[in-house]
């Protein structure tokens, strides 16, 4: 968030988003696939960004939700020994750069450059008509994810319940892609999928019960409806 405070301050090509969508966890306690919506929580979150030009932005991002994994969901488990589970709240907060392929704004008529200076100084001779363009994109950044994994069904003797045994807070890769569409000159919506790589195998408070030698993930997808501060770009 600090390196971006210079562009920010700026007050120019910035954007506000606010995020509404689930999260779902692959790990030592969920067999199913990483995108299986079986054990989905809600998510939420917001999102500043900042737009270096029509094709790429840079982006500080909040995501809050919950994961969760349970033996008990899956038939082959069940008499699994010991039986566990857990949930976990978790933020996540990372640096995210963005790019559309398309450019973003093409929407606008040819010479929206002459329109939107006119436009700014409120001439109110000039209107601006808006084409509801769509726009895919992809996104990957980094940051730091954290955690509250509360566990049940460890022997007391298990390893992961020795004291500082692993931390609660983790590097997180996001990495995803999804397809947006402007609304007006200031509103846009889109839907958005996200994969997270992760720096632990805690993320569930559970590594050497099961298989320490793959590291957990966890994906969120949604919607998100963004207000442009600057209006055009």
């Amino acid at each position: 968030m600090i390196i971006l405070l210079p562009l920010f301050a700026s007050g120019q090509r910035i954007e506000l988003s606010g995020y509404v969508g689930y999260a779902s966890y692959q790990g030592d306690v969920n067999e199913s696939p990483i995108f299986s919506l079986q054990a989905a929580h809600a998510a939420f979150g917001v999102k500043l960004a900042y737009m270096v030009n029509q094709n790429m932005s840079i982006s500080y991002s909040i995501v809050n939700g919950t994961i969760s994994g349970d033996d008990q969901n899956f038939p082959s488990r069940r008499d699994w020994t010991p039986n566990l589970s857990f949930n976990s709240i978790f933020s996540e907060h990372s640096l995210l750069f963005t790019y559309y392929p398309f450019n973003r704004s093409k929407g606008i008529l040819s010479s929206f450059k002459v329109k939107e200076k006119l436009y700014r100084v409120g001439c109110p001779s000039v209107k601006i008509r808006y084409k509801k363009k769509f726009s895919p994109f992809a996104f990957a950044g980094f940051g730091a994810g954290f955690f509250s994994p509360n566990v049940s069904g460890l022997p007391l003797d298990s390893a992961e319940l020795q004291p500082g045994r692993y931390s609660n807070s983790h590097l997180v890769f996001p990495f995803g892609g999804g397809l947006r569409m402007e609304l007006t000159h200031r509103l846009g919506v889109s839907a958005e999928v996200g994969m997270r790589y992760t720096s632990t195998d805690y993320l569930d408070g559970i590594s050497d019960s099961r298989n320490p030698n793959f590291k957990d993930w966890f994906v969120s997808g949604g919607f998100r409806l963004a207000y442009k501060f600057h209006g055009i770009f």
